[in-house]
């Protein structure tokens, strides 16, 4: 019941910070390197922006892949919170591992947003890949280390 307790108040809290877009959290055994496009984008109307625990991004017209490496300092729990905003054709939000192993997948036509937590080792490279399909619309994805 307490870890309950305290898994919700965690929840409670990171929403919270989620609610702020773009606020970034001091994750000490997290590090990030991104945004990377597969191939550039020549789309005038694409803007976006990093943090050290977030990335998010806008654009009118977007077909492509672009993504953030993550690696960790130590095995941890990830709490990962997403928002994907919609207004044409379709975005998939991935997590992937080094092997290409699909670990959390998201593919949204509409407006979605959620959480989840995946567990997450030192020794393993970790990727947060954004496909675009014909996609207007916007992302936003934070990551909080979880203790």
């Amino acid at each position: 019941m307490k870890k309950q307790l305290f898994l919700t108040f965690m929840m409670l809290i990171s929403i919270s910070n989620f609610a702020q877009k773009g606020k970034d959290i001091k994750n000490p055994n997290i590090e990030t390197s991104g945004t990377h496009f597969e191939n550039p984008t020549t789309e005038r109307t694409w803007s976006n922006a990093n943090g050290d625990s977030y990335t998010k991004a806008k654009y009118k017209a977007y077909n492509g892949i672009t993504f953030v490496k993550i690696n960790t300092k130590k095995d941890m729990k990830l709490l990962l919170n997403y928002d994907l905003k919609v207004e044409k054709g379709e975005l998939e939000m991935q997590i992937i591992d080094s092997k290409g192993t699909i670990l959390f997948q998201k593919t949204a036509e509409k407006d979605e947003i959620g959480s989840t937590e995946l567990a997450f080792k030192s020794d393993e490279k970790y990727q947060i890949k954004f496909i675009g399909t014909d996609t207007k619309g916007s992302y936003f994805c934070q990551w909080i280390e979880q203790n």
